[in-house]
């Protein structure tokens, strides 16, 4: 789950906005241009479709425009400062607590309005990577107005999927460097995902997984510092869609085996398990590179689909975050949509599923963030989950980005179990 180096679950975009430290009136005086100010806004959902940011919250949207929005909630002016960058910032686990942030401006809705130097990174300014901080944009965004369909669930589709534990642990195993691998007839092993080198080396280990089980499989450059997207498609039927079905490849330099090494092998496992099912929407499962950085993988991938006119043939994504810690055994999970556009219509997939085989001994725990890869989609106005661990309700890893993130942390059987739910849905999701 996002880092946000430049606060990265969701991705420090890190564009500097463009600023002056003297207030219009002096800037006037001495023959200069004064800044425009940003506009933060409180908003009803999918009021504002042209913005620089937009982030979920629960019952609207957080907004950073470059004029105020009409129709606003409540709405503050700010004035980019030279030399700083303006973030918005959702906390994590825990709130941000009764002090103010450093550089803070103004807060509305739970979200953060700071000023950091350029070149900070978040994490060290606020204190917490455990705080999510994205960037405010250079460049507007404008979310296209394109159809959503969906298929009608079945509950044949539900038949004989089940996730293997010992396919799960030996496959995490191998990407989180707990064992060595061999790539091409040498032998590697995949210490951290971080490196250039290891994030390649995983790439080349998951293309031999997916080509394995007849998948096409693309590596899909996306012009952010290097990264590249890892892409594995199985056509269905209906040649014209497409579910995805995500996660994030990179780690924080550390083994990475729950974050996210276990939403990678989760999907690894759901691609597998739907080997044998006739698809109607395609699947395609993508790794997304660089989320750690601030969802560039990601927002990179979104924005091509967008830049192609390709949107319209994305039903959804999945976005598997996180699914390999359960302290408590108590089988909570969250499915996380904010009751973004037709989010929701996602999550129900997962409750029908759940609510078809009890003693999966799982529950979704209700919870809203933009800190993982789905929220790039939401800013295009496509539907799009995490479905993660209990990492809102309590009981987070305690080895999340840090040197004991192992596979020997992992709860397998918790894993099982909501991996399984994943290919029902997925499953359901997919088939005629």
């Amino acid at each position: 789950m996002l880092r946000m180096t430049s606060l990265g679950p969701f991705l420090l975009l890190a564009v500097a906005v463009a600023c002056s430290a003297e207030d219009a009136r002096t800037a006037k005086l001495l023959g200069r241009t004064a800044p425009e100010p940003i506009y933060v806004s409180r908003t009803a959902k999918g009021a504002v479709s042209t913005f620089l940011n937009r982030l979920a919250v629960d019952g609207g949207q957080v907004v950073a425009t470059r004029g105020e929005p009409a129709g606003a909630r409540e709405s503050v002016a700010v004035r980019p400062v030279e030399g700083e960058t303006l973030y918005l910032v959702e906390p994590g686990p825990g709130g941000f607590g009764a002090a103010s942030l450093p550089g803070e401006k103004a807060r509305l809705d739970g979200i953060a309005v700071v000023s950091l130097p350029a070149g900070m990174d978040p994490d060290d300014a606020l204190g917490s990577h455990r705080h999510f901080a994205e960037a405010v944009a250079a460049a507007d965004t404008v979310a296209p107005e394109a159809a959503v369909r969906f298929h009608r669930q079945s509950p044949r589709a539900f038949a004989g999927i089940a996730l293997e534990r010992r396919f799960l642990e030996d496959n995490l195993k191998a990407l989180s460097g707990a064992v060595p691998v061999t790539i091409a007839g040498r032998q590697v092993t995949i210490a951290e995902r971080k490196s250039d080198a290891n994030r390649a080396n995983a790439r080349a280990w998951l293309r031999q997984q997916y080509e394995a089980l007849g998948y096409t499989v693309s590596e899909v450059p996306y012009g952010s510092g290097g990264g590249v997207n890892f892409v594995a498609e199985r056509k269905g039927t209906d040649a014209a869609h497409f579910l995805a079905v995500t996660s994030h490849l990179d780690s924080v330099g550390n083994a990475g085996a729950d974050d996210n090494g276990a939403g990678t092998i989760g999907a690894l496992a759901i691609a597998r398990a739907l080997t044998g099912q006739t698809l109607q929407t395609g699947l395609r499962v993508v790794a997304f590179d660089q989320e750690e950085l601030g969802l560039l993988g990601s927002s990179g991938y979104a924005r091509q689909l967008n830049d192609q006119q390709r949107l319209g043939e994305l039903t959804g994504v999945v976005n598997l975050e996180m699914i390999g810690y359960d302290a408590d055994d108590d089988g909570a999970f969250h499915s996380i949509d904010c009751d973004e556009n037709t989010s929701a219509t996602l999550t129900a997939a997962v409750d029908r599923a759940l609510a078809a085989d009890p003693g999966l001994r799982l529950q979704n725990v209700a919870a809203c963030t933009n800190r993982s890869d789905h929220a790039a989609f939401w800013r295009y106005d496509r539907p799009a989950i995490v479905v993660s661990q209990n990492f809102f309700g309590g009981d987070d890893d305690p080895c999340y980005h840090s040197a004991c993130d192992k596979v020997g942390n992992v709860n397998f059987d918790y894993m099982t179990r909501l991996g399984t739910l994943m290919a029902r849905t997925v499953a359901a999701l997919t088939s005629p």
